[in-house]
């Protein structure tokens, strides 16, 4: 695809087009195999569990900066970059870790088990406040803090007033907070 026509595919993942969304998941499929093939060169490789904290990390980042892609290149181009930056701050917070290597594997699993724990209640929280909130509520979590949409383009989307978007993103907030500390 061209530069134009991945800037269209994103923003049509913004409004939250599912023929976008499919896409743009079969896209993503890059960020795992570059991640594989970056890690392999260089003097340290991550090991196989990192990895996978930095393929989710670098996964994050990309949905959570759809909004700035500005086609300027292609969307693998700037997926690959993201993959990148991701996977040298890993390393580098790996490399002021000295203690913790220290301690050897066992050291390094309690982290692991201690992320996957936090992602799992995090998880959990979200698919219960996807069931406590009204779907309209949900909808406006979904354009905003995945689409990048502002409260005011919302608001022009869904027919209701910018106030009316803030109280339910605010309110979706709170039941989220609520479900973080259950």
């Amino acid at each position: 695809m061209s530069p134009s026509e991945d800037l269209e595919l994103v923003r049509r993942v913004r409004e939250s087009d599912g023929w976008a969304l499919v896409q743009l998941e079969k896209r993503l499929g890059v960020a795992e195999r570059w991640l594989a093939h970056i890690n392999r060169q260089g003097d340290w490789a991550l090991s196989r569990a990192d990895l996978e904290d930095v393929k989710q990390d670098a996964l994050l980042r990309v949905l959570t900066s759809l909004p700035n892609y500005r086609g300027e290149a292609s969307l693998e181009t700037w997926i690959r970059r993201i993959c990148e930056v991701t996977l040298a701050d890993a390393r580098r917070k790996r490399a002021v870790r000295p203690r913790a290597e220290a301690l050897g594997d066992h050291a390094d699993s309690l982290s692991v088990h201690a992320c996957q724990a936090q992602r799992a209640d995090l998880r959990a929280a979200l698919v219960r406040l996807s069931q406590d909130l009204p779907m309209e509520d949900m909808r406006v979590v979904r354009l905003h803090a995945v689409s990048g949409l502002s409260f005011e383009r919302i608001a022009q989307r869904l027919g209701v007033s910018a106030g009316g978007v803030k109280a339910r993103w605010y309110r979706a907030l709170v039941l989220l907070r609520a479900h973080l500390d259950a």
